[in-house]
Formats: C-alpha cells, structure tokens, sequence
C-alpha cells in the first residue's frame, strides 16, 4: 500500500489525503455526538444496576441514591396507629441541586420485573428511621429508611408477605419535572435491587 501511495502524483495523494482526513474528523464527529447523546440519556429516566448509585438530575432535583440495606419485613408493634407489615428499604440520599429539597415531593415505589408497582412509599408512618418526610439541604446527605405498603389487599398478604418481597426487582423513584408546554409530568428512575 505504501508502494502505490509513493507512486501517485502530488495532486492524487493530496486528493487521498484530504479523503482520509474528512473520514477522521467525520468518525471524530459522530463520536462526540453520540457520546453526549449517551451522557445526557445516563441522568433521565434510567436503570442503575444493584450497587450502584442511582442519579436523579432534573430541572428541580438532583439526587445521588444508594441503597444500603436489603428489603425486609418491618412490623411496628409499639405504633397502634399502623398495625400492619411494611417493607423496610435503607437508603442514602445526597441533594446535589442548588435548593433544599422536599423529599414528599419524590414518589418511590418497589416493583417488579416488569416494572409493575407491588409496594409504595408510605408518607403517613412516622418513625425516627423514616426519610420521606423529611427536607435535604444543599450537598447534605442523610441516612434512613421507606416504608413501604403493599398494593394487594391486606387480607390476601398475611401468609404471602415473603413470597411478594421476592417479587421486588427495583426501586422506583419518579421525580416531577416540566414539559414543553410546561405542564408537569413524572420522569421514573429505577435502581435494581437484584
């Protein structure tokens, strides 16, 4: 190959240069395109894998979300108020954003491999663990823990309170944010917990 390159002329190997060259900076193009399409795609409405970190960017929020603990079954005997079985799921929650945050404003949710909801966050239940009640400061974090109530009749689920746990694949987390015509809709975010 080199052998022909040598042999052309000056204007046929300008002419192969300036081609090779366009190829490059085309191929350099597209690249970078697609590399910020994939940035910007990462921070809306995406899955993170279990382990690790799950981040929330929208107009009005931006959250780092970890999980730090495995779900489990949480009865509350002391509270007379909420006799039933919860859901207990650990969490970490930075606000990245720029405004203190109202964490009642974020909806969670556990669902399963489809992404159909078994269990939502209770917002009534009240406990020093708790963390959906409360407001984050600006590059604060704070530890706790949902509590999450079953979507299935009560009744139905006092033998099979286990076997719908297992169902659980991922934790929903939809976020308010604003359309075009400035109407409010929900981006869900959804971190795996298996």
């Amino acid at each position: 190959m080199k052998d022909i390159i040598l042999k052309m002329d000056d204007s046929k190997r300008n002419k192969l240069i300036i081609i090779i060259s366009c190829l490059i900076i085309f191929n350099i193009v597209i690249g970078c395109i697609f590399a910020f399409n994939l940035n910007s795609k990462s921070n809306n409405g995406y899955t993170a894998l279990k382990g690790d970190i799950l981040k929330v960017k929208e107009r009005d929020t931006e959250i780092k979300i970890k999980v730090t603990s495995k779900l489990e079954i949480f009865s509350d005997l002391k509270n007379v108020n909420f006799s039933e079985d919860f859901v207990k799921l650990n969490l970490e929650i930075e606000n990245l954003g720029e405004k203190k945050l109202d964490l009642r404003k974020i909806n969670f949710a556990l669902v399963d491999k489809n992404k159909n909801v078994i269990a939502t966050s209770n917002y009534a239940y009240q406990n020093d663990q708790q963390i959906h009640n409360k407001f984050l400061e600006v590059n604060k974090k704070i530890r706790g823990s949902l509590f999450f109530d079953f979507v299935k009749d009560k009744a139905s689920l006092n033998e099979e309170l286990e076997k719908e746990v297992e169902k659980v694949n991922y934790l929903k987390v939809s976020v308010e944010v604003k359309d075009k015509k400035h109407e409010s809709a929900m981006e869900d975010y959804y971190l795996s917990l298996k």
